[in-house]
């Protein structure tokens, strides 16, 4: 089998079962996924292997911070706590806008809407996309915050960074504001407070 790829040791998260399935093999063959192998199983001989125990292999993202949540997991609303690290505030489901209110910390960044919406980000093609990893500027202007981890993002190749525009352009667009300029409001469509967020139907 020509340019062959083993993962080998993985554990992979079927996100149409909901369950993540242990100590298995990920056969890649010509760039795409040809089979999903127990660790028993054989595997074609000649091919490349990569050995990846205790890590978790999800859809497209290798050991990526993500939220498998639907519709909106690319359209924005998570918010991270201001500190030396950035750490995730809302548990899934969220807590009630007063109660959310309350709780608010003292400073805090919510994720962008990163869809081909309006409300998201349909003006950029792939130059800006790459243009604003490489400098952690949107468009070489306005600064990026820390916590959406440009800075590790900056270390793929053109071609990696290009692969991932794509991808972002293949997401169904979701209209959800938000901005980390304006006073956080409740936010009817994804139960989170952030700017903007009453300016949003659910």
């Amino acid at each position: 089998m020509a340019d062959c790829l083993v993962i080998r040791g993985v554990d992979l998260l079927d996100v149409d079962a909901g369950e993540v399935l242990e100590g298995r093999q990920l056969l890649i063959a010509n760039g795409a996924v040809e089979a999903v192998l127990r660790a028993a199983e054989p595997t074609p001989d000649g091919a490349r292997v990569l050995d990846l125990s205790g890590l978790t292999i999800l859809p497209g993202l290798i050991d990526c911070h993500s939220h498998l949540i639907g519709d909106m997991e690319f359209a924005g609303g998570r918010r991270f706590e201001t500190k030396r690290y950035f750490d995730e505030i809302d548990d899934d489901p969220v807590r009630p806008p007063a109660e959310a209110a309350r709780l608010d910390p003292p400073s805090f960044v919510t994720s962008p809407n990163i869809t081909q919406d309006p409300s998201g980000i349909p003006y950029f093609d792939e130059a800006i996309f790459i243009q604003t990893i490489r400098t952690g500027r949107v468009a070489g202007r306005r600064p990026l915050t820390r916590a959406m981890l440009w800075f590790e993002f900056r270390k793929l190749t053109d071609d990696d960074l290009g692969a991932i525009f794509e991808f972002l352009r293949s997401v169904p667009p979701v209209r959800h504001r938000v901005n980390n300029a304006d006073p956080p409001t409740y936010c009817p469509r994804c139960g989170r407070r952030h700017g903007l967020g009453e300016l949003n139907s659910p």
